[in-house]
């Protein structure tokens, strides 16, 4: 399967996502939109893999690729080629379909419980996840989901922590396929100063078996998506 996926800044790369591509033979091509705003055509891909970075959906200004981020979306969804949006990823994934995303009454940074709706309980892509389980937040926005959407996940701070299109695309406000090298490179970029909503680094990084179970449930939710028939 080629996979291709598009990295917004160097601090945020595939993480474990990588090691479970090689691990099942699939071809990963990056688009690096902090180097060149280039992007693949839709046709030119079997799955499409979004991830996250700083700076927000409406920075159509400063990072014209946005908009341009968002038709490709779209029209891998028209081809039925499959699209994990992730953190920034996700947002953008919503706004493409019609969605919106706000700012939140305050920041969510660090390890937070995420509860599965009943519809993601019984969801194929998430249903091998446990009901409640701790993961890796960073983000301030919150998406309002398009129609047609299904709601697969919620946090006490953000009603939409996960969501599916159709049978084709999934979007985590959460990270999943976070290594501890890679919250540690966010960390050393945005330092968290502990406060509501938000964990200090050393919080963030330790214990490490967090990122071992998140691991785990990535390449679930990878397998379903990608690998399987949903």
């Amino acid at each position: 399967m080629k996979l291709h996926w598009l990295q917004h800044i160097p601090q945020e790369g595939l993480g474990s996502i990588e090691d479970w591509a090689r691990e099942r033979g699939h071809d990963l091509q990056a688009w690096r939109l902090h180097e060149s705003a280039r992007l693949p055509a839709a046709s030119d891909l079997d799955g499409l893999i979004v991830l996250g970075g700083p700076m927000s959906v409406h920075d159509l200004h400063q990072h014209p690729w946005l908009e341009a981020e968002r038709h490709l979306i779209r029209h891998c969804l028209q081809q039925k080629r499959p699209v994990l949006g992730i953190c920034l990823g996700a947002q953008q994934l919503a706004m493409a379909l019609g969605g919106e995303v706000l700012r939140g009454a305050q920041p969510e940074i660090g390890w937070f419980p995420v509860r599965l709706t009943a519809a993601g309980m019984n969801d194929p892509l998430l249903r091998d996840l446990p009901p409640e389980f701790d993961a890796l937040h960073w983000h301030q926005e919150h998406i309002s989901l398009p129609a047609a959407t299904v709601a697969l996940a919620s946090s006490e701070a953000c009603e939409a922590q996960a969501f599916r299109i159709g049978r084709h695309a999934l979007g985590l406000q959460f990270h999943l396929e976070m290594t501890r090298n890679g919250a540690q490179s966010l960390c050393k970029l945005q330092p968290p100063e502990a406060g509501p909503g938000v964990q200090s680094a050393a919080q963030i990084l330790d214990p490490a078996e967090r990122f071992e179970a998140a691991q785990l449930w990535m390449n679930q939710v990878l397998d379903a998506l990608f690998s399987a028939e949903v």
